[in-house]
This record gives structure tokens, C-alpha cells and sequence, in this order.
């Protein structure tokens, strides 16, 4: 995975050790999701940062994709079960919407948002394929929604958002909601992406 000449940012001691915080909490969710049959999908900063396969800034929070064929209900119970035992203090506010469901989870020093697709076959072969809320089948769109990738991090192999959807879905939202973050994320994605593919993905994103 190249990794030279990336845009980084010296990190503190602080934040080097919410990050060291922050991978514990990725390692334990990634040993939950196979004892439960899941598939974690990495997404966000540390999704990106595993598709370049080091730290490139410091994380607000986690953000990750978890696909299983379980009900939404059944699942948000394990997930919050399991949240709630490593941090016993945490808040955990859920929100669902036609796709997925979002859980919100707040603890001091530490932030999360999980979300939870519900696949309608095993979801390590086919994410998706999926069930919405009303309970019937939607088959999302694959030239859009690319397969995952594996990556490194800190030792750890994780799957990862692929990378070139990663980078049209920011440049995407980047037109209303310029930050700076963004710009340093769009510099080393395009290092490691297809510029073809992802002007396709934008264009179809934008429709």
C-alpha cells in the first residue's frame, strides 16, 4: 500500500492515545462481529486511513458499517449490549431510516457512529443485496456502492469503504460543506485512486 508523500499531521499525546483507544474499541467490535456473524466495514477517518495503511489526522469519532442477515431490532440489541459493556457511562441514541439504522454512541473521551444493514443473504458473500425498513428487498447499485477493501492499521487487518467511492462520496459533499479535513483526505485519496472511476462514481452520485 503506498504511503509516501501523504499530507499528515504531527499527532499529540493526547490524541495518540485516543486513537490507541480508539483501535481497541475497532479490534473488540471486529472479534463481535465474527462471533455474530457480521461483517464490519470500516468507514469515515479510520476507513480512509486504513485504505492508505497508516494515521494520517486525528479522528472526532469511529465510523463503521455493520451488514448482517438479522433483524434491525434483534441487532440493535447485540450492538448496544456490546457497547454498553465496554463503556458502561455511554449514551447509545438510535435512528432509523429506510436503509440502515444509526447508533450514536457517546462516552467521555469517546465517540461512535454505527450503522447497522440489514443483508438478505449472508453478508460476508453479498452486502448488497438488502432489506429495508418495510421489510422488502432492495438491490443497491454496484457500480456506485464498490466492494470493500482489506487494509492495515496499526497491525490490525480491517475491511475498508473501497476507497475510490470514498473519495467521490467526499467530493460530493464537499461542495456544500467545505472543511478542512476534507481537502487533506482528498490530497491522499488521490494517491490511491482510480481519477476516471472516480469521476464516474461523482457523476452518478450527483444524479
Amino acid at each position: 500500500m503506498p504511503t509516501r508523500n501523504l499530507l499528515t499531521i504531527n499527532l499529540s499525546k493526547t490524541e495518540l492515545s485516543k486513537i490507541q483507544r480508539d483501535i481497541n474499541f475497532l479490534r473488540c467490535l471486529k472479534e463481535f462481529s465474527h462471533r455474530n456473524h457480521l461483517r464490519l466495514v470500516l468507514s469515515g477517518g479510520y476507513g480512509l486511513d486504513i485504505s492508505l495503511g497508516t494515521i494520517t489526522r486525528p479522528h472526532n469519532d469511529v465510523d463503521a458499517i455493520v451488514y448482517g442477515q438479522l433483524p434491525r431490532v434483534k441487532a440493535l440489541g447485540l450492538i448496544t449490549q456490546f457497547v454498553q459493556g465496554l463503556f458502561p457511562s455511554s449514551t447509545v441514541a438510535t435512528h432509523d431510516n429506510k436503509f440502515m439504522v444509526c447508533l450514536n454512541i457517546n462516552s467521555p473521551g469517546f465517540g461512535a457512529n454505527l450503522y447497522f444493514v440489514e443483508t438478505a443473504n449472508d453478508p460476508h458473500k453479498d452486502i448488497n443485496t438488502i432489506v429495508l425498513k418495510n421489510g422488502k428487498k432492495h438491490r443497491n447499485n454496484r457500480q456506485i456502492f464498490l466492494l470493500p477493501v482489506m487494509g492495515n492499521l496499526l497491525g490490525d487487518k480491517f475491511e475498508a469503504q473501497n476507497p475510490n467511492f470514498h473519495l467521490a462520496n467526499i467530493l460530493f459533499k464537499h461542495q456544500s460543506d467545505k472543511q478542512a479535513k476534507h481537502e487533506q483526505d482528498i490530497i491522499n485519496l488521490q494517491k490511491i485512486t482510480n481519477p476516471k472511476l472516480v469521476n464516474k462514481l461523482f457523476l452518478l452520485l450527483s444524479r
